[in-house]
């Protein structure tokens, strides 16, 4: 079956709320005891550049992740190159970060998201979707949707 454009724009959606989920969803929700938010807190490379950072960090990631989940959900040929230099910059900074300490869940929603980046990045660059990427990059519109997909103009 060939995904079509309601399905990727669901991926889309369902990745950016996964992506909402791991920014604002509080570690006290999974944990009371302060020993453990302490390290939480200092994880990875909170510990190397302070907590005012890191803030500046999440904020950046953040609208960045708004920009390109919006941008692909309109098939713009720009939120592709966002979105695929977004992932590669987190697996990048991964590799830097020191040691990690997390909560169970956040470990299980992250794996559905590098799943899920890479389903996105797979079927904006591979056809049939990337069709809709090129001819809006080339100022074209694109070619009218099969029934089952729905295009926002």
């Amino acid at each position: 079956m060939i995904p079509s454009v309601r399905t990727f724009q669901a991926l889309v959606v369902f990745n950016w709320l996964a992506v909402m989920a791991t920014t604002f969803v509080p570690a006290t929700l999974f944990t009371s005891n302060p020993q453990v938010l302490d390290l939480i807190a200092m994880d990875g490379i909170g510990s190397m550049i302070g907590n005012r950072m890191i803030n500046a960090l999440y904020w950046i990631n953040t609208l960045a992740a708004f920009m390109a989940a919006f941008g692909l959900f309109l098939f713009q040929g720009w939120a592709r190159i966002l979105f695929l230099v977004m992932v590669l910059a987190n697996i990048l900074l991964g590799f830097v970060c020191g040691v990690r300490v997390s909560y169970p869940a956040l470990g299980v929603l992250g794996a559905i998201l590098s799943t899920t980046d890479g389903m996105i990045i797979l079927l904006s660059y591979l056809q049939p979707l990337s069709k809709y990427f090129e001819q809006r990059d080339a100022g074209s519109a694109p070619p009218p949707p099969a029934p089952d997909e729905i295009v926002l103009r």
